[in-house]
This record gives C-alpha cells, sequence and structure tokens, in this order.
C-alpha cells in the first residue's frame, strides 16, 4: 500500500461509504446490473462544493461525462495542429491539467483507427496573480484574436494525447470552435525548444 500523509489517514477524518449501482430497463424495470461498493471517503471530499476541487458533486458529474463521451459517436473530424479549441480534461489527480480549458493542437491524427489528438494545455492567470510557472512554461500573451480572456500559460510539461470525444462542440452547429492559430514564429520556436529540453527529441517538424 502507498503510504500516504497522516491528513488522510486518521480515521476520525474517513467516513464509511456505500455506493449502490442498478441499472435497470425502464420498460419492463427489469434488473441489468446492480453492485454495491464500500470503501471509506474523507469528509472533506463530501463537504467541500468549490468548482474543479475534488468532491462528491465534482466527480459524480465527472462520471455522467464520460459515459455521455464515450457514448458519441466515431468523431474523426479533420482538425490542423496549431490550431487551439477547447478541451474537457475533466477532473485530475494530483498535478494533472483538469477542467474545460483550452488547448493547442499538436499533432492531429485524422485516421480512422487513430482517433486521438496530442495537445499542450493552456492555463490563465490574472493580472496580478501569483502564478508558480515552470521553466518549461512558454507565456501567450492575451488578445482579441485569440478569444483568450486573461494573459496565459503554453504547460509544455503537460503535454498529452486525448481522444477528439473530449473536443468541445459548438450545440448549434456541431462544429468545433476554432479560438485561434498560433502562427507568431517566436511562440512556435519557444514550444519547439522546451519540448526539445524535455524529451531530447529533434521536434522541427512542428
Amino acid at each position: 500500500m502507498t503510504k500516504m500523509s497522516k491528513k488522510w489517514t486518521d480515521k476520525e477524518d474517513m467516513l464509511p461509504t456505500q455506493l449502490n449501482i442498478w441499472v435497470e430497463n425502464k420498460e419492463s424495470f427489469e434488473n441489468y446490473y446492480q453492485q454495491q461498493y464500500q470503501f471509506d471517503m474523507h469528509k472533506d471530499f463530501v463537504e467541500k462544493r468549490e468548482a474543479k476541487k475534488h468532491n462528491i458533486n465534482s466527480h459524480s458529474q465527472r462520471m455522467r461525462n464520460k459515459i455521455k463521451y464515450n457514448h458519441l459517436p466515431e468523431n474523426i473530424i479533420a482538425i490542423n495542429k496549431r490550431k487551439i479549441v477547447k478541451i474537457d480534461f475533466w477532473m485530475n489527480i494530483w498535478t494533472e491539467i483538469n477542467g474545460i480549458r483550452p488547448a493547442i493542437i499538436y499533432k492531429a491524427n485524422s485516421l480512422k483507427y487513430g482517433e486521438d489528438v496530442t495537445v499542450l494545455p493552456i492555463t490563465s492567470y490574472k493580472d496580478g496573480e501569483v502564478k508558480a510557472v515552470d521553466h518549461l512554461d512558454v507565456e501567450l500573451p492575451r488578445s482579441e484574436e485569440n478569444w483568450l480572456t486573461n494573459n496565459s500559460l503554453i504547460k509544455i510539461r503537460q503535454l498529452t494525447s486525448v481522444s477528439k470525444k473530449r473536443i468541445k462542440i459548438h450545440k448549434k452547429n456541431d462544429r468545433v470552435q476554432i479560438m485561434w492559430e498560433i502562427k507568431d514564429e517566436t511562440i512556435r520556436r519557444k514550444i519547439n525548444s522546451h519540448i526539445l529540453k524535455m524529451f531530447w527529441l529533434d521536434a522541427l517538424w512542428w
């Protein structure tokens, strides 16, 4: 068992929890599936209601969204690299990126059996806000062109591949909302340079 801090192992901070999952046929009410789970839940997880934080509400919503996204039809949309789109990263574990946020398409794949894209998440910060900056972060200033509400950081260390089903689609026209495109040569060179530092790879194809 992984060693955890005392805060998360004190018995008085843990609540006994029972989770029942029951799936039935709407017409016949026939029981399709039923399973019961028992585990301990930290009381902060139940009491807190902060957005984007780990709590019973956010994780319940995550489960509903995950079921919904997995039932979406195959999304073989053509999308080019360097575009900025909104992606639902869901809830994180520890320092992973989370929430619905802009991300840069670093590598796109339009093949039928490659419905994933490699992306660089973007996180924003307000004027005067103190934000921990990683030495691999690349600054992306807010402008009227890129639709960003605040100055932002491109999180190079959070480079990851995600399903295209995570990309947010306009409800009105079922199309991907392209927020902007990274055309600035200086920013593109910084991205390449920082990825090179992180992986020691030749990223000149970007």
